[in-house]
């Protein structure tokens, strides 16, 4: 069983959705935004993430059934979206996000999926809800999902106060570095993915 208690789900969801990596997703998405627009962004994706990760513990495994995909494949997927993020912001290139609808249109994606609601956790919330399926689903389980997505709203919106204390090129070197690093976690998850489908890349 992959969860013990309400302590290693809490710790396991927050490692999987990690907010950290959200950061720099989240000011690309809303460089031209008012902070009260960047607030209303930053509930909406921990809104978003949170019914996604509930739905996906309740019934995820009958959706992917129904529609006959693999998580691997949404892997690869999430991963491409990231990635495409990553390289403008490592470039220097003007975001798409931003040129396109501001952080309203990003909020759900990539913010809240595949961002913060990834692949990784719903496969998590999905294992979760097989263990302990329908009403064996315990109110603390709940709980510690819930305190996950209020650590990450806490999270994101300390983005504001980071962006002043580091200035606009400070920002700007953050943002090519944390892009890069975007960037290889985005990679990685698509090797990792192919791996599933091409075993022999992995030697095994």
């Amino acid at each position: 069983m992959l969860f013990k208690n309400e302590l290693s789900i809490f710790f396991a969801f927050l490692a999987l959705t990690n907010p950290l990596t959200t950061v720099p997703l989240l000011l690309a998405a809303t460089e031209q935004s008012t902070t009260a627009e960047r607030r209303r962004t930053v509930l909406v994706a921990n809104v978003s993430a949170a019914i996604i990760l509930f739905v996906s513990l309740f019934v995820g495994q009958a959706i992917l059934t129904a529609f006959q995909i693999e998580i691997d494949a949404f892997r690869i997927a999430g991963g491409l979206l990231i990635a495409s993020v990553a390289w403008a912001m490592a470039t220097g290139k003007p975001s798409t996000l931003a040129t396109s609808g501001g952080g309203r249109s990003a909020a759900v994606v990539p913010l809240a999926i595949p961002s913060l609601a990834g692949p990784g956790a719903i496969a998590a919330a999905i294992e979760l809800g097989h263990a302990a399926p329908g009403i064996g689903i315990k109110g603390a389980d709940l709980l510690a999902l819930l305190l996950v997505c209020v650590v990450n709203a806490v999270v994101l919106l300390g983005a504001a106060p980071i962006e002043r204390t580091l200035g606009e090129q400070g920002m700007k070197v953050i943002s090519r570095v944390l892009g890069l690093i975007l960037l290889g976690i985005a990679i990685s998850g698509i090797l990792k993915a192919l791996d599933h489908f091409y075993p022999a890349w992995g030697g095994s």
